[in-house]
């Protein structure tokens, strides 16, 4: 039956290439099905690929106060990084194919001395100070990936190393270096003004280390998540009005949900106001390996802008007896 199986799906595409090989000048993919999709207007793996450097620099100085004598007082490190991103067009067809790779180094230009700690690079644990506690930063690291990735229409899939983001799981990208997971996600436009998306990851890359199978983690409790799975939409009713439904499980943690709410409001020419109302439900799963939780965090702001200028004024409040850890990403150094 597998067998017959591979045998139908070879026999369409083959059904497919001749239809396309016989085809008219005039017949376009938009004749075969595609629509006015992405796909459909797919140039190419090449043609639409395009190749990306990016150049970072970051100085971190920190000075403690009141510190004991021998003890580390202060941390001054300071680095600079390249960021090379390659990213494939779709090969063309009713389902096209790509590649996404990445390649990122970076060389400390300060830091010795006893004065690292800022985790911008990695610690070298055969050389640290017993006395003060620090350990010396690594004078250069790197790390390099890639992700495999296939377009339907208006909907991708990719698997491999990925930068997901999503209001329940994220990597980040705030220092040197950024975060990688691995694992697969989606993103789906089918639907018009309905944007999906989700993913399963189960290990990562942190800003800081060269380590491809490091933690998940929630972020600031840094309990351990063997995988994390997300599923979510956001919906445009209007030129002015928006929203979202987004959930998520991390293995024997938590579950958590999030609703989000943006309304924009044309005052006058040049002025104008924002509304949006945050929610975010969170309840321990499996082993709660995080303790026992069951939490409602939600915020609202207003956002004044007129012209180049804005003000804003926000309130947030958490309701339970147990801390609201906003959401899991890849744990730093490791």
């Amino acid at each position: 039956m597998q067998l017959n199986k591979w045998r139908v799906l070879a026999l369409a595409i083959a059904a497919a290439t001749a239809q396309h090989a016989f085809a008219s000048e005039e017949v376009t993919p938009l004749a075969q099905g595609l629509g006015n999709s992405s796909q459909a207007k797919s140039n190419g793996f090449i043609e639409d690929s395009t190749l990306h450097l990016e150049s970072r620099n970051v100085a971190f100085y920190k000075n403690y106060k009141n510190t004991e004598p021998g003890t580390q007082n202060y941390i001054n490190e300071w680095g600079q990084a390249e960021l090379l991103r390659f990213t494939s067009g779709y090969t063309q067809g009713v389902i096209g194919f790509g590649v996404d790779a990445f390649a990122n180094g970076a060389v400390r230009l300060n830091g010795g001395g006893g004065t690292g700690g800022s985790q911008v690079f990695p610690t070298n644990a055969s050389h640290c100070d017993a006395a003060t506690g620090s350990c010396q930063a690594q004078d250069a690291y790197g790390m390099a990936g890639g992700a495999v990735k296939m377009r339907m229409s208006e909907t991708e899939l990719k698997l491999g190393t990925l930068m997901p983001q999503s209001p329940v799981f994220g990597t980040w990208d705030g220092y040197l270096m950024p975060q990688h997971a691995n694992g697969g996600l989606f993103s789906s436009n089918e639907i018009k003004n309905l944007a999906l998306q989700g993913g399963h990851f189960t290990s990562g890359n942190a800003d800081n280390s060269t380590n491809h199978d490091g933690n998940l983690g929630t972020a600031y409790g840094w309990t351990r998540v063997d995988s994390a799975t997300y599923v979510g939409g956001d919906y445009t009713f209007s030129d002015s009005l928006s929203g979202g439904l987004h959930a998520a499980n991390y293995e024997d943690v938590w579950n958590q949900y999030y609703a989000d709410l943006y309304h924009h409001f044309n005052i006058s020419d040049g002025l104008s106001l924002l509304t949006s109302l945050n929610y975010y439900k969170t309840d321990d799963a499996g082993d709660a390996r995080a303790g026992k939780i069951n939490n409602d965090a939600y915020s609202i702001a207003l956002k004044l802008t007129a012209g180049a200028h804005s003000f804003t004024v926000a309130h947030q409040r958490v309701n339970g007896n147990t801390p609201f850890d906003s959401w899991v990403s890849v744990v730093r150094g490791e």
